[in-house]
């Protein structure tokens, strides 16, 4: 049985990727931006400018380590 708490990030991805396909990365990569903003300045509102700072970085580690 699959989490529904993953179900709201399960749609976003599916999402980009309709974005992605219709018209291409570059209108994807628009989109990310825009729902990586507001995500941000929830968890700021919610736990604090650090917090999301904290978020933000570990995410950045983990996609740097990928690319690596």
């Amino acid at each position: 049985m699959v989490d529904e708490r993953f179900k709201p990030a399960d749609e976003a991805v599916a999402i980009f990727k309709a974005v992605y396909l219709r018209d291409g990365a570059d209108a994807a990569v628009e989109v990310a931006k825009l729902v990586i903003g507001a995500a941000a300045v929830l968890i700021a509102y919610e736990h604090g400018a650090d917090e999301a700072r904290r978020i933000l970085s570990a995410a950045i580690r983990a996609v740097q380590g990928q690319v690596s």
